[in-house]
Protein backbone atom coordinates (compact mmCIF):
# COMPACT_ATOMS: atom_id res chain seq x y z
CA UNK A 1 0.00 0.00 0.00
CA UNK A 2 1.38 3.40 -1.03
CA UNK A 3 1.20 6.05 1.67
CA UNK A 4 0.31 9.53 0.45
CA UNK A 5 0.51 13.08 1.71
CA UNK A 6 -1.69 15.55 -0.18
CA UNK A 7 -0.33 19.12 -0.25
CA UNK A 8 -3.03 21.62 -1.16
CA UNK A 9 -5.66 19.28 0.25
CA UNK A 10 -8.50 21.83 0.28
CA UNK A 11 -7.92 22.97 -3.29
CA UNK A 12 -9.87 21.72 -6.28
CA UNK A 13 -7.25 19.13 -7.14
CA UNK A 14 -6.57 18.17 -3.54
CA UNK A 15 -10.19 17.31 -2.89
CA UNK A 16 -10.44 15.40 -6.17
CA UNK A 17 -7.35 13.40 -5.19
CA UNK A 18 -8.75 12.54 -1.78
CA UNK A 19 -11.99 11.36 -3.36
CA UNK A 20 -10.18 9.27 -5.98
CA UNK A 21 -7.67 7.78 -3.51
CA UNK A 22 -10.47 6.50 -1.27
CA UNK A 23 -11.40 4.04 -4.02
CA UNK A 24 -7.89 2.57 -4.43
CA UNK A 25 -5.17 0.84 -2.44
CA UNK A 26 -3.55 4.18 -1.59
CA UNK A 27 -3.59 5.31 2.02
CA UNK A 28 -3.66 9.03 2.75
CA UNK A 29 -1.64 9.58 5.91
CA UNK A 30 -1.79 13.37 6.01
CA UNK A 31 -3.00 16.53 4.35
CA UNK A 32 -1.40 19.94 4.08
CA UNK A 33 -3.44 23.14 3.78
CA UNK A 34 -2.64 26.85 3.83
CA UNK A 35 -2.91 28.85 7.04
CA UNK A 36 -5.81 31.00 5.82
CA UNK A 37 -8.46 31.41 8.56
CA UNK A 38 -11.97 29.94 8.54
CA UNK A 39 -11.11 26.88 6.49
CA UNK A 40 -13.45 23.97 7.07
CA UNK A 41 -12.05 20.45 7.11
CA UNK A 42 -14.58 17.94 5.73
CA UNK A 43 -15.76 15.67 8.57
CA UNK A 44 -15.24 12.59 6.41
CA UNK A 45 -11.45 13.07 6.31
CA UNK A 46 -9.88 10.43 8.55
CA UNK A 47 -6.28 11.67 8.44
CA UNK A 48 -4.37 14.50 10.17
CA UNK A 49 -4.37 17.89 8.46
CA UNK A 50 -1.55 20.38 9.08
CA UNK A 51 -0.64 23.89 7.93
CA UNK A 52 3.15 23.33 8.12
CA UNK A 53 4.79 20.47 6.30
CA UNK A 54 7.30 19.86 9.09
CA UNK A 55 4.36 18.90 11.33
CA UNK A 56 3.87 15.84 9.10
CA UNK A 57 7.33 14.47 9.94
CA UNK A 58 6.06 11.85 12.37
CA UNK A 59 3.56 10.52 9.82
CA UNK A 60 5.80 9.85 6.84
CA UNK A 61 8.33 7.11 6.26
CA UNK A 62 10.95 6.49 3.56
CA UNK A 63 9.11 5.85 0.30
CA UNK A 64 5.99 7.83 1.18
CA UNK A 65 4.75 9.90 -1.76
CA UNK A 66 3.87 13.57 -1.47
CA UNK A 67 1.49 14.81 -4.16
CA UNK A 68 1.78 18.58 -4.31
CA UNK A 69 -0.95 20.61 -5.96
CA UNK A 70 -0.43 23.66 -3.75
CA UNK A 71 1.34 26.85 -4.90
CA UNK A 72 4.81 27.02 -6.39
CA UNK A 73 5.85 29.31 -3.51
CA UNK A 74 5.80 26.20 -1.28
CA UNK A 75 8.00 24.09 -3.56
CA UNK A 76 11.33 24.84 -1.87
CA UNK A 77 10.10 23.77 1.58
CA UNK A 78 8.44 20.65 0.15
CA UNK A 79 11.64 19.66 -1.65
CA UNK A 80 13.64 20.08 1.55
CA UNK A 81 11.14 18.02 3.56
CA UNK A 82 11.05 15.25 0.95
CA UNK A 83 14.84 15.00 0.87
CA UNK A 84 15.17 14.99 4.66
CA UNK A 85 12.55 12.28 5.14
CA UNK A 86 13.34 10.29 1.97
CA UNK A 87 9.90 10.84 0.48
CA UNK A 88 9.09 10.84 -3.21
CA UNK A 89 7.53 14.01 -4.57
CA UNK A 90 5.06 14.61 -7.39
CA UNK A 91 4.80 18.32 -8.20
CA UNK A 92 1.62 19.25 -10.03
CA UNK A 93 1.74 22.99 -9.42
CA UNK A 94 2.61 25.23 -12.37
CA UNK A 95 4.03 28.70 -13.03
CA UNK A 96 7.40 27.90 -11.43
CA UNK A 97 10.08 30.62 -11.53
CA UNK A 98 13.55 29.67 -12.74
CA UNK A 99 14.92 29.32 -9.22
CA UNK A 100 12.37 26.60 -8.48
CA UNK A 101 13.37 24.67 -11.58
CA UNK A 102 17.02 24.81 -10.48
CA UNK A 103 16.07 23.42 -7.05
CA UNK A 104 13.95 20.69 -8.64
CA UNK A 105 16.84 19.50 -10.84
CA UNK A 106 19.23 19.55 -7.86
CA UNK A 107 16.79 17.57 -5.72
CA UNK A 108 16.32 14.93 -8.44
CA UNK A 109 19.98 13.95 -8.19
CA UNK A 110 19.21 12.32 -4.85
CA UNK A 111 15.47 11.55 -4.87
CA UNK A 112 12.68 10.42 -7.19
CA UNK A 113 10.75 13.46 -8.34
CA UNK A 114 8.03 13.84 -10.94
CA UNK A 115 7.19 17.24 -12.42
CA UNK A 116 3.85 17.28 -14.24
CA UNK A 117 2.24 20.31 -15.84
CA UNK A 118 -0.82 18.15 -16.50
CA UNK A 119 -1.58 14.70 -15.05
CA UNK A 120 -4.24 13.77 -17.60
CA UNK A 121 -3.12 10.80 -19.69
CA UNK A 122 -4.85 12.16 -22.81
CA UNK A 123 -3.37 15.63 -22.37
CA UNK A 124 0.09 14.12 -22.41
CA UNK A 125 -0.79 12.20 -25.56
CA UNK A 126 -1.79 15.57 -27.04
CA UNK A 127 1.69 16.91 -26.23
CA UNK A 128 3.33 13.95 -27.97
CA UNK A 129 1.01 14.14 -30.98
CA UNK A 130 1.75 17.87 -31.28
CA UNK A 131 5.48 17.13 -31.33
CA UNK A 132 5.06 14.49 -34.05
CA UNK A 133 2.77 16.73 -36.12
CA UNK A 134 5.07 19.75 -35.92
CA UNK A 135 8.02 17.64 -37.07
CA UNK A 136 6.02 16.20 -39.96
CA UNK A 137 4.66 19.59 -41.03
CA UNK A 138 7.60 22.01 -40.83
CA UNK A 139 6.00 24.59 -43.17
CA UNK A 140 2.77 24.97 -41.17
CA UNK A 141 1.96 27.88 -38.94
CA UNK A 142 1.12 26.80 -35.39
CA UNK A 143 -1.13 28.45 -32.83
CA UNK A 144 -2.12 27.15 -29.38
CA UNK A 145 -5.35 28.11 -27.61
CA UNK A 146 -5.91 27.21 -23.95
CA UNK A 147 -8.97 27.78 -21.75
CA UNK A 148 -9.36 27.41 -18.00
CA UNK A 149 -11.62 28.55 -15.17
CA UNK A 150 -11.72 32.21 -14.26
CA UNK A 151 -9.70 31.75 -11.04
CA UNK A 152 -6.62 30.18 -12.62
CA UNK A 153 -3.77 32.62 -12.05
CA UNK A 154 -0.99 31.59 -14.42
CA UNK A 155 -1.22 32.19 -18.16
CA UNK A 156 -0.25 30.55 -20.39
CA UNK A 157 -1.00 27.34 -18.55
CA UNK A 158 1.74 24.86 -17.76
CA UNK A 159 0.30 22.53 -20.38
CA UNK A 160 0.38 25.27 -23.03
CA UNK A 161 4.04 25.88 -22.23
CA UNK A 162 4.71 22.15 -22.56
CA UNK A 163 2.97 22.23 -25.95
CA UNK A 164 5.14 25.16 -27.04
CA UNK A 165 8.23 23.22 -26.09
CA UNK A 166 6.95 20.10 -27.84
CA UNK A 167 6.36 21.77 -31.20
CA UNK A 168 9.91 23.05 -31.07
CA UNK A 169 9.42 26.36 -32.84
CA UNK A 170 8.07 29.84 -32.07
CA UNK A 171 4.26 29.89 -31.84
CA UNK A 172 1.73 32.13 -30.16
CA UNK A 173 -0.54 31.09 -27.31
CA UNK A 174 -3.99 32.52 -26.66
CA UNK A 175 -5.19 32.15 -23.05
CA UNK A 176 -8.84 32.45 -21.98
CA UNK A 177 -10.14 32.41 -18.39
CA UNK A 178 -13.87 31.73 -18.40
CA UNK A 179 -16.43 30.34 -15.96
CA UNK A 180 -15.54 26.98 -14.46
CA UNK A 181 -13.83 25.40 -17.49
CA UNK A 182 -11.67 22.59 -16.12
CA UNK A 183 -9.25 22.74 -19.03
CA UNK A 184 -9.11 22.77 -22.80
CA UNK A 185 -6.07 22.90 -25.10
CA UNK A 186 -6.10 23.17 -28.88
CA UNK A 187 -3.17 23.08 -31.27
CA UNK A 188 -3.76 24.38 -34.79
CA UNK A 189 -1.35 23.52 -37.61
CA UNK A 190 -2.30 25.55 -40.69
CA UNK A 191 -1.11 26.02 -44.26
CA UNK A 192 -2.80 27.67 -47.23
CA UNK A 193 -4.99 24.73 -48.16
CA UNK A 194 -5.72 22.66 -45.05
CA UNK A 195 -5.74 22.67 -41.28
CA UNK A 196 -4.98 20.06 -38.62
CA UNK A 197 -6.60 20.56 -35.21
CA UNK A 198 -5.51 18.64 -32.11
CA UNK A 199 -7.86 19.22 -29.17
CA UNK A 200 -8.09 17.93 -25.62
CA UNK A 201 -11.07 18.82 -23.41
CA UNK A 202 -11.57 18.00 -19.75
CA UNK A 203 -15.13 17.34 -18.58
CA UNK A 204 -14.36 16.44 -14.97
CA UNK A 205 -11.29 17.19 -12.81
CA UNK A 206 -11.35 13.62 -11.55
CA UNK A 207 -9.24 12.66 -14.58
CA UNK A 208 -6.37 14.77 -13.22
CA UNK A 209 -6.66 12.99 -9.88
CA UNK A 210 -6.75 9.56 -11.51
CA UNK A 211 -3.69 10.44 -13.60
CA UNK A 212 -1.85 11.77 -10.55
CA UNK A 213 -2.48 8.53 -8.65
CA UNK A 214 -1.31 6.51 -11.65
CA UNK A 215 1.84 8.68 -11.67
CA UNK A 216 2.30 8.27 -7.90
CA UNK A 217 2.23 4.50 -8.32
CA UNK A 218 4.90 4.81 -11.03
CA UNK A 219 7.00 7.17 -8.90
CA UNK A 220 6.88 4.85 -5.88
CA UNK A 221 8.84 2.28 -7.91
CA UNK A 222 11.57 4.61 -9.20
CA UNK A 223 15.03 5.50 -7.99
CA UNK A 224 16.47 9.03 -7.94
CA UNK A 225 15.79 11.09 -11.04
CA UNK A 226 13.57 13.70 -12.62
CA UNK A 227 10.57 12.13 -14.34
CA UNK A 228 7.56 13.43 -16.22
CA UNK A 229 4.23 12.10 -17.45
CA UNK A 230 5.80 10.92 -20.70
CA UNK A 231 7.84 8.51 -18.58
CA UNK A 232 4.72 7.44 -16.67
CA UNK A 233 2.86 6.38 -19.79
CA UNK A 234 6.08 5.32 -21.55
CA UNK A 235 5.88 7.82 -24.41
CA UNK A 236 9.67 7.99 -24.26
CA UNK A 237 9.66 4.23 -25.01
CA UNK A 238 12.05 3.75 -22.13
CA UNK A 239 12.42 5.35 -18.74
CA UNK A 240 14.96 8.16 -18.90
CA UNK A 241 16.63 9.52 -15.82
CA UNK A 242 17.09 13.20 -16.49
CA UNK A 243 18.35 14.11 -13.03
Amino acid sequence: MIKLVIAGALGRMGQALIKAASQTNFKIIGGLISSRPHQIIPPTWDFPVMTKIDDLASLVEPGSVIIDFSHYSQTASHLSFAQTHKCKLLIGSTGHPDENLVLIKQHARHSALLLASNTSIMANLLIKLSEISAQALPACQIHIVEMHHQYKQDAPSGTARALQQAVGRPCEVSSLRLGDIAGEHSVYLVNNHERLELIHRVHDRIIFAQGALFAANFLSQQGPGLYDMADVINLNLTIKNRG
